[in-house]
């Protein structure tokens, strides 16, 4: 199990965000969740309508979270705006070298690039411990919250069904 964390505050920035937008982007198992195993590979017509609040856990260059709320068209002469993120803590390329960071994902979560739904109650689960980090375990066959436990010990909330 590896253990991943984050700053709270931009955490709960993130599902603020997943929240408020109006339309949300799907990861390729909620949309087999929706449209089945045989049309999850391509977006479907209306689906960003359908898409619960949630975060995206993205490993690509480093490790990160994401809200996948669609962002409005840029204006005329606007560049882009990007989608912010929450990197985890020693996985972030923007402040390490980015090669060193690569290693460091592909040992931590495997080679593969990918994004998983953290459900954004999840986010209010870790808020109301007043934790200042977000800690995600990350194992071969599931994705767990960790939260700091009345008694010191920290307790795993199992994944989503």
């Amino acid at each position: 199990m590896t253990r991943l964390q984050f700053d709270m505050e931009q955490v709960a920035g993130l599902a603020r965000h997943a929240r408020a937008a109006p339309e949300r982007r799907m990861t390729i198992a909620q949309r087999a969740e929706i449209y089945g195993e045989d049309r999850c590979a391509v977006p479907q017509p209306g689906e960003e309508r359908l898409a619960p609040p949630c975060l995206w856990l993205v490993k690509d260059e480093g490790i990160y979270l994401m809200s996948p709320g669609v962002h409005p068209e840029p204006e005329p002469g606007d560049r882009p705006a990007r989608a912010p993120v929450a990197y985890a803590s020693g996985f972030d390329p923007t402040r390490d070298d980015r090669m060193a960071v690569w290693d460091r994902a592909r040992d931590a979560v495997g080679g593969d690039d990918f994004a998983e739904a953290i459900p954004a109650e999840w986010v209010d689960a870790a808020v109301a411990t007043r934790s200042p980090e977000f800690v995600l375990e990350f194992g071969p066959d599931a994705i767990g919250l960790l939260l700091p436990a009345a008694s010191g010990d920290p307790s795993v909330v199992p994944p989503a069904p």
